[in-house]
């Protein structure tokens, strides 16, 4: 035992061994330390922080390792831990979820670890915790009950002038007004989040929101404007030793490079963040880099290379519980075996990518069932204080008509009696009707989800096997007809997956279905290394399903033309998809700056434009063809739902 002195010696031996970031160099020989420590103590508080700091040290290494460490910590602290020690491990742990992926757990660690926490007190307050809450809220989808913790957390933040955790805040705020489509409210946030940084001079945090806003402008298809920003993070690196920014610099401009069609220089950065990550001994990090490796190898063609990079990462992501990395490797073995005329291993990875998939969707489901259930619960205790509250009234009222006449009295409260046996009869059975209509319309909510998601996951299954139909012919002709089908089949699997991801089950939002339609159709396409470049006008309107699959295979025939067709010679190709609501009916319009044709010289028997023309019929739309400056196809449509 070490006694009182021992004690003294130990809390010393944490103040200086414990600030793993700040000796990052010298990692081994301080765990190492701690280790032949850790024997030595008798107190539980003091061993408690010496595992926690363990836990911590290795979440991001071995997720196996932490979780032990994080275990031996809970045993510890039901018996023997203080306040801020339980507050402490549990934030922690809920980090730690948090970067395996699991969400639930990460959201009720972090619930205990707000519980009892002083507000304005200690490193981990409850504006602290609330900022970490909201970024489980984030990754789990729900931006709207992300907004209202990140206000409050800002606001305490603020009070404490903590301004690291605020530059955190803010960055997350962006992240939220960015997935909301509001891009001039995220870059607002954005630079707030990066000025607060600058204050801080944690330039390491600040190169993280500048990557944020990269990210903005790569996902808005402005990546010449990300490039240079990732390009001067790489640079901080470089100057100050910062091998993790590095790496993420690397990593983040091999995507750009690759939206840009530059794989050369993609190759180039994705290889440099591998080697960087590997020093670093950072398995998350060498995950993400060798799935955007990989990625590249497929695009040029090398696709052995890619499985022989991806299978050894499969195995790591795979014991380590990174879920979101192993469904994008086990996605790009897929494709890698296709390629390779390999089906077996092609069906092997496909059925293994839809189970993953599947197992993400499960637990989003379980996740919002578990939040209905958590409302469900909140409202009955509300309505348990209003019963209270009204029962308490009523027996003043008794209270005060007890003054009055005996016989008065008596009938008044024998009227009262009726009519409240009367009302209260009439409540019970209304509260068993929304019970059972709530019960129901909760099992209709989640069939839905389900029914869509499998509808989705079938048309996928069709679009797979047209891809792998396609391996096995050689006739132009024949690949072509295919790879119209393929795309045909795409644009209605989107519909079902932007509907059982949304909380609207019946509505699809029209900007962000379009947006991942024009996107993907391009990227199927090869123009010689040109880019095309999008311009988006939709107006934020939800649509019913009836009336967005015949409007989603009018776009898709008519983008898919002019992909084909329309940019043989055009040195900036540029395509336009316009969307609003009108006093004649729903307009819109896809227009291409090409060559344009002659419709004279075309067959209208085309199976392309018979379809264009059959689902404009459907939708009852006025259609124009305009082919004079590129081609520009109006259709005014009166045919049309639109969901709240």
């Amino acid at each position: 035992m070490l006694g009182m002195n021992g004690r003294a010696i130990s809390i010393i031996i944490l103040l200086v061994l414990f600030n793993l970031d700040s000796y990052a160099q010298n990692h081994v020989t301080i765990i190492d330390s701690i280790k032949r420590l850790l024997p030595q103590i008798q107190e539980d508080d003091i061993k408690a922080e010496m595992y926690l700091d363990l836990a911590i040290y290795y979440r991001e290494i071995s997720v196996d390792s932490s979780q032990v460490y994080f275990n031996l910590v809970q045993d510890l602290i039901d018996t023997a831990a203080t306040s801020p020690l339980r507050t402490k491990y549990y934030y922690w742990l809920g980090e730690h979820y948090y970067i395996t992926g699991e969400s639930d757990r990460s959201w009720k660690a972090l619930a205990k670890a707000a519980e009892g926490v002083e507000e304005n007190t200690g490193t981990i307050n409850l504006g602290v915790i609330q900022n970490k809450m909201a970024g489980v809220k984030i990754r789990m989808g729900k931006n709207d009950e992300a907004t209202p913790l990140l206000m409050s957390a800002i606001e305490k933040l603020t009070a404490t002038e903590n301004v690291s955790v605020l530059a955190n805040a803010y960055n997350s705020l962006g992240t939220v007004m960015e997935r909301s489509n509001r891009p001039k409210e995220a870059q607002e946030y954005y630079q707030k989040a990066y000025d607060y940084a600058i204050r801080t001079d944690e330039q390491r945090l600040a190169n993280g929101i500048l990557s944020n806003q990269a990210m903005m402008y790569s996902l808005q298809g402005d990546h010449r404007k990300a490039l240079p920003l990732y390009h001067k993070i790489i640079d901080f690196g470089k100057e100050n030793g910062e091998l993790r920014t590095m790496a993420l610099g690397y990593t983040n401009a091999a995507v750009v490079y690759t939206s840009l069609n530059l794989l050369d220089s993609a190759e180039i950065s994705a290889l440099k963040a591998v080697e960087i990550f590997g020093k670093l001994n950072n398995p998350r990090g060498i995950a993400a880099a060798a799935s955007q490796l990989s990625g590249i190898y497929i695009a040029q063609g090398r696709n052995r290379e890619a499985v022989n990079l991806l299978l050894p990462q499969y195995e790591i992501v795979k014991k380590n519980r990174f879920k979101n990395f192993e469904i994008k490797i086990v996605k790009n073995l897929e494709n890698a075996f296709v390629n390779l005329n390999d089906y077996e291993q092609a069906y092997r990875f496909s059925t293994l990518h839809a189970e993953l998939k599947d197992a993400n969707l499960n637990e989003t489901i379980a996740n919002t069932v578990n939040d209905a259930e958590v409302r469900y619960q909140s409202l009955e205790k509300e309505a348990e204080i209003e019963q209270l509250a009204l029962e308490g009234a009523l027996n003043k009222s008794r209270i005060s008509q007890q003054r009055m006449a005996l016989v008065g009295t008596f009938i008044g409260l024998s009227l009262l009696s009726f009519f409240l046996y009367r009302i209260f009869s009439q409540k019970r059975k209304i509260e068993n009707q929304k019970t059972i209509i709530e019960k129901a319309l909760g099992e209709k909510e989640t069939l839905l989800k389900e029914i869509h998601h499998r509808v989705k996951n079938n048309l996928q299954v069709i679009s797979s096997l047209l891809k792998l139909q396609s391996h096995s012919i050689s006739d132009a002709n024949t690949l072509k007809v295919l790879d119209e089908g393929q795309n045909r089949v795409r644009s209605m699997s989107l519909i079902h997956q932007n509907l059982y991801m949304e909380g609207n089950l019946t509505g699809i939002d029209m900007p962000t279905y379009l947006d991942q339609m024009s996107n993907e159709l391009i990227s199927n396409y090869s123009l010689n290394g040109k880019t095309v470049e999008r311009n988006l006008e939709i107006e934020n309107i939800r649509l019913d399903v009836d009336t967005v699959v015949p409007m989603g295979l009018i776009i898709n025939e008519l983008i898919t033309n002019s992909l084909k067709y329309a940019f043989q010679n055009t040195e900036h190709p540029m395509l336009s998809i316009e969307l609003s609501k009108k006093e004649e009916g729903l307009y819109l319009k896809i227009a291409d700056n090409g060559i344009g044709f002659d419709p004279d010289e075309k067959s209208n028997d085309q199976i392309g434009m018979k379809l264009v023309q059959s689902f404009a019929k459907r939708l009852k739309a006025d259609y124009t063809l305009n082919t004079t400056l590129g081609t520009s196809a109006t259709f005014i449509i009166k045919d049309y739902k639109l969901m709240s």
